[in-house]
């Protein structure tokens, strides 16, 4: 079985969170799941943070393509 290394837990006001929720917010409030990956990746995080988040994060929004924030 190939290695698969373990991604710490996002935590409620890490500053991935708080990138990705200002980057939802000036895009209006929603953007497709392709551009939000992208943008964490454009803005420094690694792919296994930003797939993390896309995936699974409970503080936003997966609808469709769309992603939002949650609250």
């Amino acid at each position: 079985m190939p290695y698969v290394p373990s991604v710490p837990p996002l935590l409620p006001e890490d500053q991935l969170f708080r990138d990705a929720r200002a980057f939802l917010e000036v895009n209006g409030g929603t953007m497709t799941q392709t551009l939000f990956f992208k943008a964490l990746v454009g803005l420094g995080y690694n792919q296994a943070q930003a797939s993390q988040m896309l995936r699974a994060d409970p503080r936003f929004s997966f609808r469709g393509m769309d992603v939002s924030s949650v609250g």
